[in-house]
């Protein structure tokens, strides 16, 4: 069951593809791009700051430095690119 702060399925699917593999990633790259996507969007709509996140995310410097590179190689601007809805724009 999804968390009101957790991507929804739909949007996950439309995104999983353009994020990086992690670094010595085996085999759960996929689950944990999506916990981090939701670490995310759980800062976005709480506005608590990184060391304050809940743990299940994840230890916040390496949550930062993860949401930093991926800041640098443009991928945040690929993921909003394809959400977007122009429906919505306006708000």
């Amino acid at each position: 069951m999804l968390s009101r702060h957790d991507i929804s399925d739909d949007h996950w699917n439309r995104i999983a593809s353009l994020l990086p593999d992690q670094v010595g990633g085996h085999g759960g790259v996929g689950n944990a791009n999506r916990l981090f996507v939701d670490a995310i969007r759980y800062l976005a709509k709480t506005g608590l700051a990184w060391a304050d996140l809940p743990t299940c995310y994840g230890k916040p410097n390496s949550l930062w430095q993860r949401y930093n590179r991926w800041c640098q190689r443009g991928v945040w601007a690929k993921i909003a690119a394809e959400l977007r809805d122009d429906d919505t724009e306006w708000l």
